[in-house]
């Protein structure tokens, strides 16, 4: 169903949940069953390591691109674009805080936040991502600061990500 190019590790629970609905209707469990999966810190540093605020972006766009066209060709959902701009608000949100970790990463983050704002303008915590980026200074954990490419810079500042229409 996906692209083999895509890394399923990073919105896997987001694949299996959208697998499982197009598979069907799911039996109901009567009682409700939550467990709680908190990574280790040596767990984020090698996932970190292995996918780039970039590389999640693009894997993210991917994932809501095939989402939305796999829903719009089933007859038996009724698309929300509420919904859909609600993904999409929380999702470049999210992304910006990853890009405000790079040294040069502010101005993509703060674009970041101005489309999340723009998507779900009353959103408190769109407007509290976007205040603190112009304050906010991540600490380098190992050795130098992280640095985008000007030419991933240049990508970023054009991409329109999560695109609804």
């Amino acid at each position: 169903m996906f692209n083999e190019a895509f890394n399923p590790r990073l919105i896997k629970d987001d694949d299996f949940n959208f697998k499982m609905f197009l598979a069907g209707r799911l039996a109901c469990i009567p009682e409700s069953l939550v467990r709680v999966r908190m990574p280790s810190v040596f767990y984020n540093d090698i996932k970190e390591a292995q996918a780039t605020s970039l590389h999640v972006i693009n894997k993210l766009d991917l994932f809501f691109n095939i989402l939305k066209e796999k829903l719009s060709d089933n007859k038996t959902v009724k698309i929300d674009e509420k919904g859909f701009s609600t993904i999409r608000s929380q999702w470049l949100m999210e992304q910006a805080t990853g890009f405000i970790l790079y040294e040069n990463g502010k101005k993509i983050a703060q674009r970041l936040i101005i489309e999340a704002i723009k998507e779900k303008p009353f959103d408190y915590k769109n407007w509290k991502v976007y205040l603190r980026s112009f304050s906010q200074k991540k600490k380098v954990k190992n050795g130098e600061p992280k640095r985008l490419l000007q030419e991933d810079i240049d990508y970023l500042m054009k991409k329109e990500f999560f695109r609804l229409n």
